[in-house]
């Protein structure tokens, strides 16, 4: 049995320590506990498989009825850690409205009063808002009763029925067990469906296999908007052990060794996932350094002054230094930073002696290394857009080679860059190992050994994601 993991994130990306939270099936807790230190929750992974779940939170010292609620989601098999990120909280003001019913004008907001059979969701589709906001204004916890009669404040935007019905005219709503034990029953109902109907189906075989689409299903009832379902296995290229080509075959589930801790980076082209170990394996190759510095004192002469984890001024753009440094640096200290931009070598060397008074801390380089390192991962994608399919680790060793080497693909010190995205193209990722190795070439003398052993060891880790198949 694994232990999963959540990561509770707030607005800012910052973790949420000490965080409640609560893991739910539909309406049923599966889990509640307190995050740690770095805000994250751990918890068995048998307890929600097969489940969709979602995950109600509220930070330490903050009431349960300030919760923030999450989409509904299926946990993905080569996932350890989930992070989950708060939204930004926006104050709900009060106002004047129409009175559009001819009701008394003792009120400035718009109300509604509780009828027969009303539920927190029933009144929100009616009003066109959220139950969480109508609870908000009206200081209401979320297990807070329903009482006939009572006047609910309307939040802002809200819209006030025109008509309220009868009594006569309203239909006994489903209680919410017996609604939970109708969700589970047909949960469990298409579950058996697909597990029997997928066994006697072949996936055709295709020039460029696209994932199969699965039937979309209607969203569970009083919960917050609903991600799209699970995708079935996609297809995967693989070279046979017979003749060398690359056949068809339906991905399998991921073995305990596949299964990795990732890091997402939103790009252009969807998520970009690298493994933990990846992440680690970066970092080392970039020592941390609190004062500025420049790799080899500038006898390479590719390098700049190089800040914590080997943020290169030599490579940035002002627009790009000020906007990824502004909350690690004061202002000051960017505009005398300004002179090492786009500098090199012994030239940048010789800037060291007026910078060495501008530090940074560990914990904010590592902050400032996620950033940079975003913006890498959309490099990345940009020329080696298929790279998405393929495991953390894999992806994880491109993203180490563009921060490394850049993305330029023009030249002949770029030609394995340049295969490597061919092959890419054409489904060859098993090549890609020998393109890495191949680049060694360009780093033979002994003040060059510990890039060219940093392509042996990114060929290795690729190697190792390509025999995951699960991802």
């Amino acid at each position: 049995m694994a232990n999963y993991r959540i990561e509770f994130l707030d607005a800012e990306n910052n973790p949420m320590a000490g965080c409640h939270f609560q893991i739910m099936h539909y309406s049923q807790v599966l889990y509640k506990g307190i995050a740690d230190s770095q805000g994250r929750g751990i918890f068995h992974s048998d307890l929600i498989k097969n489940k969709k779940i979602w995950l109600r939170f509220w930070g330490k010292g903050q009431n349960q009825e300030s919760a923030f609620v999450s989409q509904t989601f299926s946990w993905q098999d080569n996932v350890i850690t989930q992070p989950i990120q708060a939204p930004t909280v926006y104050e709900v003001e009060l106002r004047e409205t129409e009175n559009k019913n001819n009701e008394p004008e003792e009120y400035r907001q718009a109300f509604y009063e509780v009828q027969e059979g009303d539920t927190w969701e029933s009144i929100a589709q009616k009003c066109e808002t959220e139950a969480v906001l109508i609870r908000l204004v009206n200081n209401l916890p979320d297990d807070s009763p329903l009482e006939i009669g009572d006047a609910l404040l309307l939040p802002r935007g809200a819209k006030r029925p025109p008509k309220q019905p009868s009594e006569k005219e309203v239909l006994e709503s489903i209680k919410e067990d017996d609604l939970h034990k109708v969700m589970i029953e047909k949960e469990e109902k298409e579950n058996n469906t697909d597990t029997k109907a997928s066994e006697p189906i072949q996936p055709s075989i295709q020039d460029n296999p696209q994932p199969v689409p699965e039937a979309k299903k209607e969203p569970a009832p009083q919960l917050p908007k609903q991600q799209d379902p699970p995708k079935k296995p996609k297809l995967d290229k693989m070279r046979s052990a017979e003749n060398g080509k690359p056949e068809t075959k339906v991905k399998k589930d991921c073995s305990e060794h596949c299964k990795v801790e990732v890091i997402v980076f939103p790009t252009s082209k969807g998520s970009y996932a690298i493994s933990k170990q990846l992440w680690d394996f970066i970092l080392s190759k970039e020592a941390f350094v609190a004062k500025p510095y420049v790799p080899a004192k500038g006898q390479d002469g590719k390098s700049g002054v190089t800040l914590g984890y080997g943020y290169d001024l030599g490579q940035q753009k002002k627009h790009i230094m000020y906007k990824e440094l502004a909350n690690f640096y004061t202002p000051q200290q960017l505009k005398r930073l300004e002179i090492a931009l786009g500098v090199k070598g012994i030239n940048a060397q010789a800037l060291i002696p007026s910078l060495q008074d501008i530090t940074i801390s560990k914990e904010n380089a590592k902050k400032l290394a996620v950033i940079a390192k975003q913006r890498y991962a959309e490099d990345t994608v940009r020329i080696y857009p298929q790279i998405l399919q393929y495991h953390p680790h894999c992806q994880g060793a491109l993203l180490s080679l563009i921060y490394n080497r850049g993305a330029g693909l023009k030249g002949e010190r770029r030609k394995e860059m340049r295969e490597i995205q061919q092959a890419l193209a054409e489904n060859r990722g098993y090549d890609i190992p020998n393109f890495l190795i191949k680049m060694k070439r360009l780093w033979v003398s002994h003040s060059d050994r510990g890039v060219a052993i940093r392509r042996e060891e990114e060929a290795n880790l690729f190697k190792k994601g390509l025999d995951c198949d699960c991802f």
